[in-house]
């Protein structure tokens, strides 16, 4: 790997005000040190640059030529593959947050200038490094269950319509008003690809009933996977949850379900006496500790993966290592989002989820442009029928303008806002 950095700091810009700000006290408990951030919102970002002592820019072309080895994308969900290219040209290190890019054709341009550049980039997928995700992938390792057949993962993360107007500005411009739930399938799917080191290979998936408080469909989606084991993914339903289970050939395990973005944080391991090992016990349910650095992990947001992904991504740069959740498995787990709605759209169908190593596949890949948000860069909208979007009615105007107000936003923008 190129531009390791051994013996000093990681100087690190972020791109993303609101995530900047929280990302400060992990990043320094992992030997990085947050010099720069970028935004467009400048009333905050002057804020918190002023807050926390770093450089602020608005420009990220002009931000990006700065001296810093890494940078972390925390922009806009459908925005991150043009920064992470820009940013793996000027040499840098590259963290994306979500998802790694909004079209098929993004993500073969991405992969293939992140193994050119021999840089790392890393798909930031904190739920993969959880205490129950981890300890899932530590108890699969030691053959606990054996080989996998079937796994079950879901994430559900609704908003009350005050949350949606407080963290979503920008009307139906906004992305998460354009955003089709499967897309976001990587909190779900990605640690399973963690916990077996598997690759997805083909998905089926079906839209869900409407939810009257959103107008938006769940999914469920059947994701076959290069081990040959299944998992089963859904969510858009009622009630915060996270949690995920994997069935293997002398036994299963599970993240205990509860409320919450990661339940009780519980294990539950059983196997059946016929099938039980010297030292196993037929079903046992605890809580488990932290590989490590607990102190510093139950101090950092997303239930400590945040500060976990960061150690991760440090220790590629310090080593030269590819992390695991490096361009080609984060670029496969997103393109799994975008496969499950074309499969919605086609009855349900299973689809192939191209390989990014796969010449083939990438030429296909590089064909297909087609996104259901606004204003990516040569790309095509998906027919009216394949697109979702929030409408703001005119009796939510008054809490959406009030949510906008208190985010800084002026009168002029927030009319500019609600004429979306």
């Amino acid at each position: 790997m190129k531009n390791t950095v051994v013996g000093r700091e990681i100087r690190v810009g972020v791109l993303g005000v609101g995530r900047g700000k929280s990302l400060v006290k992990s990043a320094s408990m992992n030997g990085l040190k947050l010099v720069a951030i970028c935004d467009n919102f400048k009333a905050r970002l002057d804020q918190v640059c002023n807050e926390i002592g770093v450089a602020g820019y608005t420009d990220f072309d002009e931000f990006i030529k700065q001296d810093f080895d890494a940078v972390i994308i925390a922009s806009c969900f459908h925005q991150h593959a043009p920064f992470a290219k820009k940013a793996l040209l000027a040499g840098k290190h590259v963290l994306s947050e979500t998802s790694t890019s909004a079209t098929l054709r993004e993500g073969v341009e991405l992969y293939k200038l992140a193994e050119e550049s021999g840089l790392c980039y890393m798909l930031a997928e904190n739920y993969c490094y959880t205490r129950f995700v981890q300890e899932m992938k530590r108890l699969y390792e030691a053959d606990e269950i054996g080989a996998a057949m079937y796994g079950e993962a879901e994430y559900n993360h609704p908003m009350s319509l005050p949350d949606i107007f407080h963290y979503c500005p920008g009307g139906v411009k906004h992305w998460r008003s354009q955003l089709p739930g499967c897309y976001y399938i990587t909190h779900a799917l990605a640690p399973m690809m963690y916990i077996m080191n598997a690759v997805p290979v083909e998905v089926s998936s079906v839209l869900l009933p409407k939810k009257e408080s959103s107008g938006k469909e769940g999914y469920v989606a059947l994701v076959r996977m290069d081990n040959g084991a299944v998992v089963r993914i859904f969510a858009g339903t009622a009630g915060h949850s996270c949690a995920y289970e994997l069935h293997g050939q002398k036994g299963a395990m599970e993240s205990v379900h509860g409320h919450g973005y990661f339940g009780p944080e519980t294990i539950r391991v059983w196997h059946e006496p016929w099938e039980m090992e010297e030292g196993q016990c037929e079903d046992k349910t605890y809580l488990p500790n932290w590989p490590s650095d607990a102190e510093k992990a139950s101090k950092c947001g997303h239930g400590g993966g945040d500060f976990f992904v960061e150690k991760a991504w440090a220790h590629a740069i310090r080593t030269g290592e590819q992390p695991f959740m490096d361009a080609y498995h984060g670029i496969m787990c997103s393109n799994v989002g975008i496969m499950a709605w074309k499969s919605a759209h086609n009855n349900g169908v299973f689809m192939k989820v191209p390989d990014l190593k796969n010449e083939a596949d990438c030429a296909e890949m590089l064909e297909d442009n087609w996104t259901p948000f606004e204003g990516v860069e040569n790309s095509r909208l998906y027919p009216e029928e394949m697109r979702w979007q929030r409408v703001i009615t005119p009796d939510q105007y008054d809490l959406a303008r009030e949510k906008w107000k208190e985010l800084g936003y002026t009168d002029a923008e927030v009319d500019e806002m609600l004429k979306a």
